[in-house]
């Protein structure tokens, strides 16, 4: 596959890609040798990115005209450009990514032999009903093609209810009560929304980016409009003359530890450092409810499985004692 033909870069190979921009940076490398040295082949559309910079588009320019990248980096990357903190903007990308990238790989890992177990269930156990008779092939292939599909449906389901509470914008009373009330999903949401702004808003910050025009463009790094519609008022709220503890007040899920962290940095002058601290609070309620999910849910899985094999050994052994059933009738 050629280069400008590469599929958008995963979450490990993003975290190479960066760690790797931010050294060649911090070299001394100018931007364009950088990108035509061969040595970033995985950067979709390489060789767009290449003419556009030759052509004299910034780097973020160049990312952004081609959509190589996220939305929210490349804000960032046009931020490390304007301040001259490029290669420290990279570095950071690369470690938010190998973070991720480690939390990714836990996560197939739990899941990995429950995955295998509802395989195994859904195609494996069938068959003893299918070799005494009680299935024929066409029936043995239409309860799995039924079982996978209610897998599908249910997944695609789960998909749609979450789409729809982040495309909410009004905050209904059922995209509150998740968020309130919903064990492990509520939580997740809200601190994988407010991870992302609060980073981004730290990082644009420390970079010298003026505030309001860094809390409006860290807005575009949530895809909640809920969030957006109370975050956006904080910029409105200082462009009027309020400071920044008076903005934040009344913002959703920001618990009283969140405005105390505010107010300091406010008053040290090291509100990028504050809000920093809070995006990497949110990023470990994160990883804390992801924890929590993985552990609990192969316990469902292993449960629904033993319900569905006890299910099947029975129906085994009812269709077993009817085949000798007949077989005493006919002797």
């Amino acid at each position: 596959m050629s280069a400008d033909n590469r599929i958008a870069m995963n979450t490990k190979t993003s975290s190479q890609v960066y760690r790797q921009l931010a050294r060649m940076i911090e070299s001394g490398l100018p931007i364009s040798e950088i990108i035509s040295s061969e040595m970033l082949p995985q950067i979709p559309n390489i060789r767009k990115i290449e003419k556009l910079i030759a052509n004299g588009d910034s780097l973020a320019q160049s990312f952004s005209k081609t959509r190589a990248l996220p939305a929210k980096d490349i804000l960032l990357i046009k931020a490390g450009e304007e301040s001259g903190k490029l290669g420290e903007i990279f570095s950071t990308l690369a470690t938010r990514y190998e973070e991720k990238a480690k939390s990714l790989a836990e996560i197939k890992r739990k899941l990995a032999y429950p995955a295998f177990l509802l395989f195994f269930a859904g195609v494996v156990l069938p068959l003893p009903q299918l070799i005494i008779g009680n299935l024929t092939v066409i029936g043995f292939v239409f309860k799995i093609a039924a079982l996978w599909t209610l897998f599908f449906l249910f997944g695609f389901g789960l998909y749609a209810f979450f789409s729809g509470l982040t495309s909410d914008s009004r905050g209904s009373a059922l995209n509150r009560w998740v968020m309130q009330k919903m064990p492990f999903a509520g939580k997740f949401i809200v601190s994988w929304h407010l991870e992302d702004y609060f980073s981004t808003l730290g990082l644009m910050l420390h970079a010298g980016i003026p505030l309001i025009r860094a809390s409006e463009q860290a807005c575009e790094t949530i895809p909640s409009l809920f969030f957006k519609k109370h975050l956006r008022r904080t910029g409105e709220k200082i462009s009027q003359g309020k400071n920044l503890s008076e903005a934040y007040e009344g913002i959703p899920f920001l618990t009283k530890e969140h405005h105390l962290l505010i107010r300091s940095g406010e008053k040290t002058g090291m509100i990028d450092e504050s809000f920093l601290r809070i995006g990497s609070q949110f990023r470990e309620q994160n990883q804390f409810q992801l924890s929590v999910f993985t552990a609990i849910l192969p316990k469902v899985i292993y449960f629904a499985v033993m319900i569905y094999v006890g299910a099947q050994i029975i129906s085994y052994y009812l269709g077993y004692f009817d085949m000798l059933n007949d077989l005493t009738k006919q002797i």
